[in-house]
């Protein structure tokens, strides 16, 4: 209802920066190989150089930092040591440490990415070079990898096994004893995938997110730095992604 109201009073612009899912996938389709040329014509393209039209806007810091630590809060709320605490509350306690968690886990990611953008600063800008979201706006197009590597890690198995029930409901999608696509009868195969192959693909996809968002930030350091400063102005960006690695792979290996 927001938004209805809102793209009627300010138009189309609206969706492109109040609409959170508009500008998800506005974020996602930066790094597609796919991008419009000159002359409006679909050509392929090297993604991390559409990644790096991504407009400095402070909300998309905002919007990163989210992605990252809603997923990370995620894969926190299914520890073992998490279920087993949060067990015994009521409907209410329930709601609210999870609201807290979720805070929490965002708050840190946020914290973390926007220090080390920061301190970046300790070495000197090329003038007018940083937009008016300062460094965190200029290196937040490195966490786009990262923020596709944390979702697949998480939500790769889900789909696998979840995405099943989506074609055996299609063969009665009414609940009247069709048999469309003939699966009547049959249930979500869960062994299809061994967990050798789920742990790789999450560890793949977290380590490869996190391969192109370095080379992302490099890439935009190279350009905002002057190269006697370059290396020791990369430092604490690099330290935010290696946390970032390790937090990631802790969370979907631990139990």
């Amino acid at each position: 209802m927001v938004n209805v109201v809102a793209g009627v009073v300010y138009g189309p612009a609206w969706f492109r920066v109040g609409d959170g899912f508009e500008v998800y996938a506005e974020v996602l389709a930066r790094l597609s190989p796919l991008g419009r040329g000159g002359a409006g014509r679909l050509e392929l393209r090297n993604p991390l150089a559409g990644l790096a039209t991504m407009p400095q806007e402070p909300g998309i810091v905002g919007l990163l930092c989210l992605l990252l630590g809603s997923t990370a809060f995620d894969g926190i709320s299914r520890w073992t040591a998490w279920t087993q605490l949060t067990a015994g509350l009521g409907t209410t306690e329930h709601i609210v440490v999870h609201t807290l968690g979720l805070i929490t886990a965002v708050a840190l990611v946020s914290a973390v990415f926007v220090f080390a953008a920061r301190t970046t600063g300790a070495a000197r800008v090329r003038p007018d070079a940083v937009g008016r979201a300062g460094l965190p706006g200029a290196f937040v197009h490195s966490l786009v990898p990262i923020a596709i590597g944390y979702a697949v890690a998480h939500y790769f198995s889900f789909a696998m096994f979840q995405g099943q029930e989506g074609v055996l409901l299609a063969s009665d999608p009414f609940a009247r004893g069709w048999d469309l696509l003939g699966t009547s009868g049959a249930e979500i195969d869960y062994g299809f995938l061994g967990t050798g192959l789920i742990a790789g693909v999450q560890i793949g996809a977290i380590v490869l997110g996190h391969v192109l968002g370095v080379v992302s930030a490099h890439d935009r350091a190279a350009e905002l730095f002057r190269r006697r400063q370059l290396r020791r102005a990369q430092y604490p960006m690099l330290a935010a992604m290696v946390a970032f690695t390790a937090g990631g792979i802790a969370l979907v290996t631990a139990s």
